[in-house]
Formats: C-alpha cells, sequence, structure tokens
C-alpha cells in the first residue's frame, strides 16, 4: 500500500513536471517537425515526463488504494519519495552541465547509470549493461543515422 502511495505521489510530481516544461519549451518556440525550433525536445521530454506521471498515478489510482488520512495534497506531498526526486533532478542538472565537458558518450553513460543503479540491491552488472546498451543506442541513432553533431568532450 505504501509502494501505491509513493508511485502516485511521484506520479504527480512528474505529470507536474512535464506540464511546466511544456509550457517553458512552447514558450521558446517549438517550430515544425521539418525545421524544429529550440524548444521541439524539450516539449518531447515534458510530454514524455508527463505521460509516464499519469500512468504512475492511473495505476496506483487502479489499485483501489483507498486512504483516509489528511487532505489531497499532504497526501501527495507525504508519498513522494523525494531522495529518489531529488537525485534524479540532480542527475539530470548534471547532465546538462557535463555534456559540454565530458561529451555526449561519457555524459550520457554516466548518467544512465545513475538512472538506472539500483541502490537497494546494490548491483552495478545491470546497470552498466543497460547503461552501455542506451549509450550506444542514442550515439547510433542521433550521431549516425539522424548526423546530430553533439559535444565531443574528452573524445578526440
Amino acid at each position: 500500500m505504501i509502494t501505491k502511495r509513493i508511485r502516485r505521489g511521484e506520479g504527480f510530481f512528474w505529470l507536474a513536471m512535464g506540464i511546466f516544461i511544456g509550457i517553458v519549451a512552447m514558450r521558446t518556440g517549438v517550430g515544425a517537425v521539418k525545421e524544429p525550433g529550440p524548444g521541439f525536445i524539450a516539449l518531447a521530454a515534458g510530454l514524455f515526463m508527463a505521460g509516464v506521471g499519469l500512468v504512475m498515478i492511473l495505476t496506483a489510482l487502479l489499485g483501489a488504494v483507498s486512504i483516509r488520512n489528511g487532505g489531497p495534497l499532504s497526501r501527495v506531498l507525504s508519498s513522494i519519495s523525494w531522495s529518489r526526486v531529488l537525485c534524479t533532478l540532480g542527475l539530470l542538472f548534471g547532465y546538462a552541465f557535463l555534456l559540454d565537458r565530458l561529451g555526449h558518450v561519457l555524459a550520457t553513460f554516466l548518467v544512465m547509470w545513475g538512472l538506472f543503479y539500483d541502490w537497494d540491491k546494490k548491483n552495478p552488472v545491470m546497470s552498466l549493461l543497460l547503461s552501455v546498451l542506451v549509450t550506444g543506442i542514442s550515439y547510433l541513432f542521433f550521431e549516425k543515422l539522424l548526423l546530430v553533431r553533439f559535444p565531443k568532450g574528452i573524445w578526440p
């Protein structure tokens, strides 16, 4: 029951964050599919975040969890796993900060490893494999297929 409350609380957080990012992206200019503007990718990311939040909320609500303590806002705020939220936000801001310095491949790998690492199980093997896989796929898709130039950083 506590897990469902946490998922619902985090779902509301990610839904709000996605909506906020979408609004900011639309203000910067989305452009068109053939000529994307500076806010195009941010809008897509915001929509994805809001969608993930909505799925988390719906799965928690469809689980028929009934809570009778406190008001709705206090329930949402108390059910959010703030350490996980802050860690995720720190990784995302760190990615933005390190992208130019380390380069796309290394920064993406480090952030993906941080996102995939399960602090409860402390098993780095699966997170390392997933990080290599996601980094490789993003490199092949963006650099080779779409010919998008990302910062090389420390790579020659």
